[in-house]
């Protein structure tokens, strides 16, 4: 083939043709046609026209080049160089080549080009990395270059595809434009491995053939009927031209050809094929264009395909094929539906979707109708579509119009919210139809589709913890949503540190984490290691989280949770408390404060805590305000809450209320608890857990110190710093328990769980629950004999075998008396509780007989006669429920609150309590709050209270209800009572609602602290014969006359004294609003004669020399038999507030008003009285003391300290004005309505 091709040459130069001819069947052809286009080009004699630096297939080291002579004359290359400018190769030429032709060079034998035989070898390898070539003549002219500029190879690749550097242009310059990589299917030779060479040694190069291309062009649209015009447009890219080429145009179905304007030969085989020849097209020509009629088709859209082919190869086939698509627009209306959204939106938020309606047709529609499909997760909010709405079902809205003209667009707003607890995405479908015909109904639909975040909720907060340092600050995630969530990358933050979840970490729909910075420390505080750590690693079991911890101030900050990626704007869930800033991202209002119970647990250890759905225990609402926690000072049924480490609101949130056949046991003390309550004690066989205020009954103690003894399981669980501490009993009977081999536990402690475990019940062999009123003490169940009569609380217990009743209780004793806990200590760690005093000795009950005679008080005494001498007993089917205070106690969805809140006219509600408090802080007792609604939703109301030890607390609540009663006419009435001896100590509500009969026994008191801070229990009962029981016990206690108890036993009533001076009968400490000026206090002369007071002094100095005040009244003041006088700070102030002027002043305000004289030889400092605790002193002529008030945190000797008032503008009042015993808290009561300058009424 060589030889041929070097003959033909030879022809044609002895012929004198300065064209080659144009062969249109064989490379051959090709090949003279391209030497034949560069006979008149620049001379560059022969150059460098193929390297194929890389190798081959078979061998890298097989490299190879090609020479090319540019001329039509051989030349002689002996002694011509080629070499690289880095010294390797060096190539010193011999032998000639021919006219035209190539010179071929393979590296160190035959086998490199296996099937072409080489003109000459070299030694040497050429770099992958790139050469820079150099060919000299004999004469060390330069005659060409490869990669002159230096730098990798313009062209060719190495492994795997191994394709050589091919020149473009023979006869153009070394630029690396004019270099190509072979293309791959134009190639020559084989190599060593009998592989196909991707090269073209000794051949045409393949990016040197030609290159047709042919496109087409026309409109996109065109109206139906209307001409359409194509533009068919032919170059050759290639340096090699071709002698004729094809282009043929396929017309697609419906599309009739009309005329077409070209230069080349035209031929319609066939209706729908047009065929031009181009005769001969030289390389590097064009462009050249072919105009193309058409009748359109009535409708649709249709794609004109046309395709170029010639005979000969081409360097590319991808361009020879051009289309154009033309839509048809029919003479009708064209309806369009575009709907958009916004990609991402927070599960709860508001938001707006965008339609679109568009007639893109000819003509206007008529009868629309838009439909739109919302998912479940979105609910329709508004809309400002012009046309009217209807909501034929759920979800699905429907517009209709009359029309839309041609062109015309109409767009408008769909406002919707998004479920609170949605995730993944949400798609909203739009549809519009029409009675009018439409060419393409595609676009009627539009669909838009919205992502929700989840809603990871920040459930709970501790940042003022228990331990050094807050090491058990922690806070606690909730998902909200109702998708698995992947946790990786979200962060919770302050505003300062960040700490993020890693990737794989995941929360599950409904379920929460605890996250702390301290895993130990957390444990310390809550009893179990959190889910997530993100502070120290001090615990390898607790995964970590990254990044640099908050520090969540204990004066107030900011909490954020954010989603991954986001920063504080984008927060998914937002709090404020105490004094961070109200106006971050996410939050509303005011920040949430810590609530605070009088008499609580304060406000360190406090968790701030989302409200609960009662029913699931899950968050109740987010509104991004204080609203959705339980410290809400504004909602006082779910709000005005605490929430305390080692609380277990999962376990215990719902009341768990059940239909079980069951047996009932009702008892009622003093008549018969003792016997009762000992007897099922005394039967138990395997174990006795139970749980009680006080251990103080010696009968009781010994009888279970037998069972431990004899190998019954004994636990108690009691309350390890009751007030006024642990008696002697009481620590007698722990120790005689814990010495019988039994278990006791105290609940004590700084980090305690509650104010008091102030619970009263017992679980027998595991299957019997006790639950009531009463203590394990002889004023709860008195053990005398009862049959000349009895002195003891009013009080109630139940008995049941109910096995959801039995099996909370346990768990509940569990929980709560767990020994790991830090606020569970036994007999061995704190010895003190079960330690009583060395000389401590225990007398047995005495039995109590009928006593006559002088100073028995007649045949009265003992006055209570046992009325129910056995207890109840019954066995069937009955609804339970049990409430555990803290968590349930206040639940409106079950116990004692729904059942109260069901009562109305014709009902019936008896309550028999130990007390109310009228208020709870500064809001509604709700117990109380909840039996006065009942009335006045028509409800028979009667409340007895207890009139021994409760009588002036109680005596105003009484006295509040009846005077509401008679405001509104309402059935409702009051009572004090204690027929007993010893006082009403039961906490029982009976109900008679709609023909259902409930019961209702526990522990409850009537405090904020009971119901909100305490642990105790209560169980509510449906069963008439229960309920016709007790109420008979009501109604005889009610009945019972008033004060009708009397006795005379110096022993129990011995610190009784008739005052012989005056006495200190009022104080208010703590005035409304700022106390500065508003203090004062009130003495009384309680005896039959006239008093100076020239040598009294009142004041704060308890002894003398302290910086506190002390006062002398001034000469010649006096004061009367029975008379009262009142001391202010300043009467000024004390008129502020009462409209009248006081006795005596101590700071001048009022020239009429006396002022008292400073006693500056007792004490020379102010008089400030403290609201936390003080001691008001009054000093007799010779300094003593002659009466001392102390309350709070003041101590005085010999004298027993108030608790203190917990509001603000209540008094201190003696009550009865003439008691003192040296116990305030017996000789004082609280007076919610002070009365300064007259006695209390009797």
């Amino acid at each position: 083939m060589a030889f041929f091709k070097r003959t033909l040459l030879l022809v044609c130069l002895a012929l004198g043709l300065l064209l080659g001819l144009w062969l249109l069947t064989s490379a051959t052809g090709a090949e003279e046609r391209f030497f034949t286009a560069y006979q008149n080009a620049p001379t560059r004699r022969v150059v460098i026209n193929e390297v194929a630096w890389a190798g081959t297939q078979c061998s890298a080291n097989d490299e190879w080049i090609e020479l090319y002579n540019n001329t039509s004359e051989t030349i002689d290359l002996t002694g011509w160089v080629l070499k690289a400018v880095d010294g390797s190769p060096i190539i010193t030429l011999q032998g000639t080549i021919p006219p035209f032709g190539f010179f071929l060079l393979e590296r160190s034998d035959d086998n490199t080009v296996a099937d072409i035989p080489a003109d000459l070898f070299f030694t040497g390898s050429l770099s992958n990395g790139g050469e820079i070539l150099e060919l000299r003549d004999a004469t060390g002219t330069l005659v060409d270059t490869a990669n002159a500029d230096g730098g990798p190879w313009p062209a060719g690749q190495a492994s795997p595809k191994w394709r050589s550097m091919e020149r473009i242009n023979p006869a153009g310059p070394d630029t690396d434009d004019n270099w190509g990589t072979n293309n791959g299917f134009i190639r020559n030779g084989i190599d060593c491995g009998n592989n196909p060479i991707t090269g073209t040694p000794k051949a045409l190069n393949s990016v040197s053939y030609p290159d047709l291309a042919v496109s087409k062009r026309g409109p996109e649209q065109v109206v139906a009927g209307e001409l359409l015009t194509y533009t068919i447009t032919i170059t050759n890219g290639g340096i090699t031209g071709v002698s004729n080429a094809l282009v043929t145009d396929t017309l697609p179905e419906g599309v009739a050809f009309l005329s077409q304007q070209s230069p080349f030969t035209f031929t319609q085989p066939s209706s729908n094929i047009l065929v031009w020849e181009t005769g001969p097209i030289p390389g590097l020509s064009g462009p050249y264009f072919i105009t193309l009629t058409v009748q359109s088709p009535a409708s649709g859209c249709v794609t004109n395909e046309v395709r170029i082919a010639t005979s000969i190869s081409e360097t590319n086939y991808l361009n020879n094929v051009g289309t154009m698509a033309t839509c048809i627009i029919p003479l009708m209306a064209q309806l369009k539906v575009d709907l958009s959204g916004p990609e991402k939106v927070l599960p709860g938020s508001s938001f707006p979707y965008t339609v679109t309606l568009s007639n893109q047709g000819l003509l206007g529609a008529e009868g629309l109708v838009i439909t739109a499909k919302l998912p479940s997760a979105l609910e329709f909010l508004t809309h400002t579509a012009p046309y009217s709405l209807s909501e034929p079902s759920p979800n699905l809205l429907v517009w209709e119009a009359n029309s839309l003209g041609a062109g015309e667009v109409v767009s408008w707003t769909i406002e919707v919210k998004g479920d609170e607890r949605a995730c993944g995405n949400a798609a909203l479908t739009v549809t519009v139809s029409s009675f009018s015909p439409e060419p393409d109904l595609s676009d009627n639909t539009a669909h838009s589709e919205t992502y929700f975040i989840p809603k990871i909720l920040l459930d709970a907060l501790l940042y003022d913890g228990y331990q050094t340092g807050d090491a058990d600050e922690a806070f606690r995630l909730w998902n909200w949503s109702a998708c698995e969530v992947d946790l990786g990358n979200w962060c919770v933050t302050d505003g300062e540190g960040k700490v993020c979840f890693p990737a794989g970490a995941r929360l599950a729909p409904g379920k929460a984490i605890w996250c702390a910075k301290d895993a130990l420390a957390f444990q310390e505080s809550f009893g179990f290691l959190p889910d997530w750590e993100y502070g120290a690693d001090s615990s390898p079991q607790t995964p970590q989280m990254s990044g640099s911890s908050p520090a969540f101030s204990n004066s107030g900050d900011e909490a954020f949770v954010l989603p991954p990626g986001g920063t504080i704007t984008d927060s998914v869930d937002t709090l404020v408390y105490e004094g961070g800033n109200a106006n971050s991202p996410g939050w509303q209002g005011e920040p949430v404060q810590p609530y605070g119970v009088s008499g609580g647990l304060g406000l360190v250890g406090q968790v701030l805590l989302r409200k609960r759905d009662e029913r699931t225990g899950s968050p109740l609402q987010d509104t991004n305000s204080r609203a959705d926690w339980i410290q809400d000072p504004d909602d006082p049924h779910r709000g005005r809450r605490v929430f305390y480490p080692g609380w277990n609101l999962e376990g215990f949130i719902a009341p768990t209320g059940v239909t079980e056949t069951a047996s009932l046991t009702v008892a009622i003390g003093p008549d018969h608890l003792y016997e009762t309550f000992s007897g099922l004690l005394l039967s138990a066989e395997r174990s006795l857990e139970i749980a009680t205020y006080s251990l103080e009954h010696i009968s009781l103690t010994l009888a279970i110190a037998e069972k431990a003894s004899a190998g019954v399981s004994v636990t108690f669980l009691l309350e390890g710093e009751p007030v006024g501490g642990l008696s002697r009993e009481g620590k007698w009977a722990a120790k005689v328990i814990s010495d019988a081999g039994g278990k006791v536990y105290f609940m004590v402690g700084s980090q305690r769980r509650y104010r008091f475990q102030h619970a009263k019940y017992a679980i027998i062999d595991g299957h019997l629950a006790l639950l009531g009123s009463e203590n394990l003490s002889p004023n709860g169940m008195p053990s005398d004999p009862k049959g000349d009569g009895t002195v003891g609380h009013r009080g109630v217990y139940i008995a049941t075998d109910a096995p959801s009743v039995v099996e909370k209780l346990r768990s509940l004793f569990w929980a709560d008396a767990n020994p790991s806990r830090p606020d569970v200590a036994d007999c061995s760690s704190r010895p003190d509780l079960c330690s009583p005093p060395p000389i401590y000795q225990v007398y047995l009950p005495l039995v109590m007989r009928e006593c006559s005679g002088e100073g028995c008080g007649g045949s009265e005494w003992p006055a209570y006669r046992v009325k129910f001498p056995s207890p109840l007993g019954l066995e069937g089917s009955f609804y339970f429920e049990l409430t555990t205070a803290p968590e349930n106690s206040l639940s409106q969805e079950g116990g004692l609150f729904k059942v109260l809140s069901q009562a109305g006219k014709g009902d019936l509600v008896l309550s028999q309590q130990l007390y109310e408090y009228l208020q709870w802080g500064d809001g509604q007792n709700l117990r109380l709050e909840a039996m006065v609604e009942a009335a006045r939703r028509g409800a028979s109301v009667r409340i007895l209270l207890d009139d021994f030890y409760y009588h002036d607390q109680n005596s105003q609540v009484v006295d509040y209800l009846n005077k509401l009663a008679r405001g509104e006419r309402l059935d409702l009435e009051a009572r004090l009572a204690s027929p007993m001896g010893m006082g009403v100590h039961n906490k029982m509500v009976l109900a008679r609602i709609g023909g259902q009969h409930y019961i209702w026994i526990g522990s409850i008191n009537g405090s904020e602290v009971s119901f909100k801070v305490n642990r105790e229990v209560g169980l509510l009962i449906r069963s008439k014969e229960a309920f016709d029981y007790l109420a008979s016990l009501f109604w005889t206690d009610w009945a019972a006359p008033y004060g009708v108890f009397k006795v005379y036993v110096p022993l129990t009533f011995n610190n009784f004294r008739y005052p012989s001076d005056l006495l200190i009968s009022e104080v208010l400490y703590d005035a409304p609003g700022d106390d500065e000026g508003k203090e004062w206090v009130e003495i009384y002369n309680p005896t039959s004669r006239a008093i100076s007071l020239g040598d009294y002094k009142l004041g704060d100095a308890q002894e003398r020399g302290v910086w506190e005040g002390m006062y002398r009244f001034p000469a010649g003041s006096t004061i009367g038999p029975g008379e009262v006088k009142v001391i202010a700070w300043s009467a000024s102030g004390f008129y502020g507030l009462y409209g009248r002027w006081p006795d005596f002043e101590l700071v001048d305000t009022n020239p009429n008003v006396p002022d008292m004289v400073p006693y500056t030889s007792w004490s020379s400092g102010p008089w400030e009285l403290r609201n936390l605790g003080d001691e008001v002193v009054l000093l007799g002529p010779g300094d003593n003391p002659v009466d001392v008030v102390v309350y709070g945190d003041k101590s005085f000797p010999g004298v027993k300290a108030h608790p203190g008032v917990s509001k603000a503008g209540a008094s201190l009042e003696r009550y009865p004005p003439n008691s003192d015993t040296d116990d305030c808290a017996r000789d004082f009561r609280v007076a919610l309505t002070p009365t300064p300058g007259s006695l209390p009424e009797r």
